[in-house]
């Protein structure tokens, strides 16, 4: 599965995926592109967006991206290892 983890998560989440391709949006290079412009980008490369906006489906209309949206939620962007 191609994984995309956007720019408001972090990176060390990757490690976490190692059977899959990953890439975070700032390697994808698309860091400074709109949501609209980076999700039309990333349907044509990945499966799946993963996030932690809650507010992405106000801002965008997703039923229209061939993309899977994953938004993760927790009560902090810390991922730390056991």
């Amino acid at each position: 599965m191609r994984i995309l983890i956007d720019e408001c998560l972090p990176k060390k989440l990757k490690l976490g995926l190692p059977d899959h391709f990953v890439q975070t949006v700032p390697e994808a290079g698309w860091a400074s592109k709109q949501n609209g412009e980076s999700l039309r980008l990333a349907e044509q490369e990945f499966d799946v967006l993963l996030t932690n906006d809650r507010n992405m489906e106000h801002q965008q209309n997703l039923k229209q991206f061939d993309l899977a949206f994953i938004v993760l939620v927790a009560q902090t962007n810390d991922v730390k290892r056991p």
